[in-house]
C-alpha cells in the first residue's frame, strides 16, 4: 500500500505499507510496477513474498511475519525505502523483535502515536486507528499494532518481525451453533431461475421475525451476516452444479432450511473461435493495441491511435480489420461489443467480406448500420465455411475505431 494520493506522481515510493489481517498461516505476492507505461508487458516490474503465521482469530500467541526481498526492477523504481505494517489486532502486545538479513534490530516502544511518527525501528498500539482515511465520514476505526522499520535497500535485505503475545479477538460470523428457539428455519428458500447465468446463483428466501441477519451455506462453506431475503452469489465455472442451505440468527441460529441444488448454465461463448488473429491498417493507442479486440477479455479495450487522421470514406484512410481464424470453419455469425459508454471509436456502419484460402473472396456485403449504443451488434453469416475475415469499417463515432471484442461463432 501506499499513502493515499490522486495520480501515480503524488505517491511517496520511498515508504511500503502493509496492512495484515493475521489468521493462522498466509503467504501472498505484493505486485508493482510504475503504474504509468506498459512497460509491465516486458517484464519491467517487481514483486515482494510476505508470509504470515500467527494464532488463529480469537487466539493469542506468537505472530511471525517475513517479508522477503523484492525481486524484478522497473523505470524510476526506489530501492530504499523504510516499511510500515498495520497489523488487525484487539489488544497490546508483550514485545516486538526485528530481524533485517538476521541481524537482530533494536524495537523501541512508542510512548504514544505522535512519538511512533516521529521514530524509527518502533511499534505502537492504537486504538482508534484510521486505516482508510477516505472512509473518515463514516468513523471507520479500528485497533492496530504499527510497526516501522527505517529505510534499507529492499531488493537486498529480508526483514524478519516476530510479536509475542499476539490476539485479534473479536466477534467471528458463521461460527454460532447455539440453538434459538425464537428462530424457525427460513421458508421458500430458492434458486431464482431468471436470474441464473453462466458464473451466478441467485438464492431467496422469506424473512425470519426477530432474525437480525442470515447465513448461507454454499458448497459447505458459510457466508454469514447477510441481509434482506435475497443473495448474489458469483464467480461459479460454467455448467457447475452447487448445493445451498440458509438459516436465520441473532443471538443463536435456527435450524437449517432444506437444501437446493442448482448448476449453472453452460458457457454461452462455447463456440467461439479461439486464437483469432486481427491486424488493423490505422496504429492504436498504446496499451489498447488491436489484439485486445480477440483475447476474449471484455475489461480489455482496442482503440485506434488518438492523434492519428480519423478514419471514415471522408476523413482519410478507411478503417479495415483483417482477422485469421487460423483454420477453415462454418461460421453462424460474428458479434461486436463496443466500448460500454459507445463513445469514440463505436462502430455505425460497415461491410463485410471472407474467404477460404486468401485469396478468392466472397463480394462485400451490403452497408450495415447499426445505432449508436453499447448493446452487442450481431451479423448472420449463415453457416458459411471461411478462415479469413476483413471487416470494412464505414462511419464510427469520432472517426476513430474502437471495442471490446470481436467474436465468431462457430456453426452447432
Amino acid at each position: 500500500m501506499t499513502k493515499p494520493n490522486n495520480n501515480p506522481n503524488e505517491i511517496d515510493r520511498s515508504k511500503r505499507i502493509f496492512t495484515i489481517y493475521p489468521n493462522k498461516e498466509s503467504k501472498f505476492d505484493v505486485y508493482e510496477d510504475d503504474r504509468i507505461s506498459s512497460d509491465y508487458l516486458k517484464g519491467r516490474c517487481a514483486t515482494t513474498e510476505i508470509v504470515v503465521n500467527g494464532p488463529r482469530s480469537n487466539s493469542q500467541g506468537d505472530l511471525l511475519i517475513s517479508i522477503d526481498k523484492t525481486r524484478g526492477e522497473y523505470e524510476g523504481m526506489i530501492k530504499e525505502r523504510s516499511t510500515l505494517l498495520q497489523i488487525m489486532a484487539s489488544k497490546d502486545v508483550d514485545q516486538v523483535k526485528a530481524a533485517v538479513n538476521g541481524e537482530t534490530m533494536v524495537m523501541t516502544k512508542a510512548n504514544g502515536y505522535d512519538d511512533f511518527e516521529r521514530s524509527v525501528n518502533a511499534y505502537y498500539f492504537k486504538e482508534d486507528f484510521e486505516v482508510n482515511p477516505y472512509l473518515s465520514s463514516y468513523n471507520v476505526l479500528q485497533s492496530v499494532l504499527l510497526i516501522k522499520v527505517g529505510e534499507h535497500d529492499v531488493t537486498t535485505h529480508h526483514v524478519q518481525i516476530k510479536v509475542s503475545g499476539y490476539a485479534n479477538e473479536g466477534k467471528v460470523f458463521g461460527e454460532k451453533d447455539g440453538r434459538d428457539e425464537r428462530l424457525d428455519p427460513p421458508k421458500g428458500f430458492k434458486v431464482l431461475d431468471d436470474a441464473l447465468t453462466p458464473t451466478t446463483i441467485t438464492v431467496h428466501w422469506s424473512r425470519v421475525d426477530e432474525a437480525s441477519y442470515y447465513e448461507i451455506e454454499r458448497d459447505g462453506v458459510v457466508f454469514s451476516n447477510l441481509q434482506g431475503d435475497s443473495f448474489t452469489f458469483e464467480g461459479f465455472e460454467h455448467d457447475t452444479k452447487h448445493v445451498f442451505r440458509v438459516r436465520a440468527a441473532k443471538d443463536g441460529v435456527s435450524e437449517w432450511s432444506e437444501r437446493v441444488e442448482v448448476q449453472t448454465l453452460q458457457d454461452p461463448y462455447r463456440s467461439v473461435v479461439k486464437g483469432v488473429r486481427v491486424a488493423c491498417n490505422i496504429p492504436c493507442q498504446p496499451c489498447q493495441e488491436i489484439c485486445h479486440l480477440t483475447n476474449g477479455d471484455l475489461t480489455s479495450l482496442w482503440h485506434t491511435h488518438w492523434h492519428k487522421t480519423p478514419t471514415g470514406e471522408k476523413k482519410g484512410e478507411a478503417l479495415k480489420l483483417s482477422f485469421d481464424l487460423g483454420d477453415v470453419y462454418e461460421l453462424a455469425r460474428f458479434e461486436y461489443t463496443p466500448r460500454e459508454d459507445a463513445g469514440n471509436g463505436t462502430f455505425l456502419k460497415i461491410r463485410h467480406k471472407y474467404s477460404v484460402d486468401g485469396e478468392k473472396w466472397s463480394p462485400l456485403s451490403d452497408t450495415i448500420a447499426w445505432v449508436r449504443d453499447a448493446s452487442v451488434k450481431s451479423v448472420d453469416l449463415y453457416g458459411a465455411a471461411m478462415r479469413y475475415i476483413e471487416i470494412h469499417i464505414l462511419d464510427t463515432v469520432g472517426g476513430f475505431g474502437s471495442g471490446r471484442q470481436m467474436r465468431f461463432f462457430k456453426k452447432v
